[in-house]
């Protein structure tokens, strides 16, 4: 004997249409997501390998006949500290052996100079003298042309040494 009210509802949505709309909202999070993520590890990425890639940099661009040191960027990664230091080690060691390598260049084709002349001299003196045969001749002609062409190869080493060496110092 009491009055009741019924209140009924219905959905006017389907249930299909509101799952499609939750996998599309999903959707949509995730691909934002993964594009933040994917932007954000590119940014740490670059800004972490910075020093590296300055190093290579440096390293492809080293020559060791000009007296040019590459310069490092101070990074607080251990790795890429060692790792420099090691470059510059490295590149320190052949540079003292690159200049070791003109020296004794320079030095050789200096010491060589004397024998040559000694041995170009006796050869003259050989040709000079009276009672020489003909195959002896031909046989001191030929060590004259070698010496001579010896001759030639020591000046121009020493004047390779000394453009060289007046060029990059």
């Amino acid at each position: 004997k009491k009055p009741y009210s019924l209140l009924v509802r219905v959905n006017m949505i389907e249930s299909e249409d509101l799952v499609k709309s939750i996998v599309w909202v999903f959707t949509g999070i995730i691909l934002l997501l993964f594009a933040g993520l994917y932007f954000i590890t590119r940014y740490l990425s670059i800004k972490l390998w910075k020093p590296f890639y300055h190093s290579l940099t440096q390293i492809e661009q080293f020559e060791i006949d000009k007296n040019i040191q590459p310069q490092w960027l101070e990074t607080n990664i251990e790795e890429f500290s060692r790792l420099n230091q090691s470059v510059n080690k490295l590149i320190e060691r052949n540079i003292a052996i690159y200049n070791s390598q003109q020296e004794f260049i320079e030095n050789a084709a200096h010491e060589l100079q004397t024998p040559l002349a000694v041995f170009q001299a006796k050869l003259d003196t050989l040709l000079q003298t009276d009672n020489i045969t003909l195959a002896q001749a031909d046989i001191i002609a030929f060590l004259n042309q070698s010496v001579t062409r010896l001759s030639r190869l020591n000046k121009n080493l020493l004047l390779l040494s000394k453009l060289d060496h007046n060029h990059y110092t």
